[in-house]
């Protein structure tokens, strides 16, 4: 990845941290495998295919939640059709757990729109960043805030909290997706 500097980007509320943990799943649908310290990171560089990153997502039942708050953001069109995305995005579990953290539920985090639009946007970075072109350094995502990717492949968000990378380079005609073992959140304001 980019520094922060490279990148341009175009409440501590908890309906705000659960739409982060949708965005990210819900565009990381297409290719979904397992990672254990012990083990390297799948690497899917080689897989193609012309589906968006949006129809990968929908391609994918592990995804269900996550594009469901996709399609509640009213964000499909612009990640189905916007070029060049990387987007760091957790599983349903990852989603589920974090309902878990907040103690709350899917309806209360697709009840607040504008929040949930922007915890989604936080796990997308406005350009194509494959796991061999990432650095460690801060990241500037869509939503305008940053994370930090570490030199062992973990992402600190603006919480703090810690995930890690499961699979990479999930390909789609208009981007890459990277899976990640936690829903991401910027700082609270």
């Amino acid at each position: 990845m980019k520094t922060q500097s490279s990148f341009v980007a175009k409440k501590r509320n908890i309906p705000l941290v659960l739409t982060a943990a949708c965005l990210s799943g819900f565009l990381l649908t297409g290719c979904m495998s397992t990672h254990t310290p012990n083990e390297p990171h799948k690497n899917h560089s080689e897989q193609t295919t012309n589906q968006n990153l949006v129809q990968v997502a929908q391609s994918n039942k592990d995804f269900s939640i996550l594009t469901e708050a996709v399609v509640t953001a009213g964000l499909t069109d612009t990640l189905a059709n916007t070029p060049n995305l990387t987007v760091f995005a957790p599983t349903n579990q990852a989603f589920a757990n974090l309902l878990t953290e907040l103690g709350v539920t899917k309806e209360q985090l697709l009840g607040n729109k504008a929040l949930l639009t922007q915890v989604l946007t936080y796990h997308v970075v406005p350009a194509k960043v494959y796991a061999s072109q990432v650095k460690p350094g801060m990241v500037k995502t869509v939503q305008g805030n940053s994370f930090t990717f570490g030199s062992d492949g973990s992402i600190t968000d603006g919480r703090g909290r810690v995930a890690k990378l499961v699979a990479t380079d999930v390909k789609a005609s208009n981007g890459v997706i990277h899976v990640i073992d936690k829903v991401i959140l910027p700082a609270a304001k």
